[in-house]
């Protein structure tokens, strides 16, 4: 590793003091958890490796430590300038800091380890970009349904406004068929009415001329008996 080569330090270790570079024999501590795979501790250096394991174990393994790390130095900010004013919390950051002051870099990864991190990078790529299919493919039989959906609400709704125009339609018709018999009824009892008036005015007056008549017999038979 070239001298003047600056300290690259992982993100899930603490970060080291300005200028600072590991001494000869130096070891991090197995507390930090291992650099990212393929993380480069100098410019010069080739990628760092660990044993082969999965990207999600990898993946906690990082986060986990970067968190509490990062709790620690925001702490410390927030209680002014950087440090912290609670005395086990700026000896967690001093302790991990000072705690660069031994060991070496971890060795350098094998063309194995970065061939099988490709293909789980690849893998992981590929289930990413099904699920992502899955899920435009599911939003839309979901859009197509409430599509359907709508629709078929919006034929349902004019089939009864239909029926109901209809049915007014229809009881109007029979309304007006009801008022045109009703007068036709009335009509005809008052024609029917009408008749039996001048059947009864002809009787009366036959029987009327009857009588007159009969008068008229009976005078002309008196005058000439007498």
């Amino acid at each position: 590793m070239p001298s003047s080569a600056p300290w690259n330090s992982p993100p899930n270790w603490p970060t080291p003091p300005p200028g600072w570079r590991p001494p000869p024999g130096w070891q991090p501590d197995p507390a930090w958890g291992p650099a990212p795979e393929g993380w480069r501790f100098t410019e010069g250096q080739g990628r760092s490796g660990d044993s082969p394991r999965r990207p999600f174990y990898r993946m906690k393994r990082v986060i986990i430590p970067s968190a509490i790390l990062g709790l620690l130095v925001i702490g410390g900010a927030v209680n002014g300038n950087g440090a912290s004013n609670d005395p086990g919390t700026a000896t967690a950051v001093s302790t991990l800091t000072a705690a660069f002051t031994s060991g070496s870099p971890a060795p350098a990864s094998s063309p194995a380890t970065d061939a099988g991190d490709a293909k789980q990078a690849a893998d992981a790529a590929k289930q990413a970009a099904d699920a992502a299919k899955q899920a435009a493919d599911a939003k839309q039989a979901a859009d197509a349904a409430a599509t359907k959906q709508a629709a078929d609400a919006a034929d349902a709704a004019k089939q009864a406004a239909d029926a109901a125009a209809a049915k007014q339609t229809a009881d109007a018709a029979a309304a007006a068929a009801k008022q045109a018999a009703d007068a036709a009824a009335a009509k005809q009892a008052a024609d029917a009415a009408a008749t039996k008036q001048a059947v009864d005015a002809a009787a009366a007056k036959q029987a009327a001329d009857a009588a007159a008549a009969k008068q008229a017999a009976d005078a002309a038979a008196a005058k000439q008996a007498a």
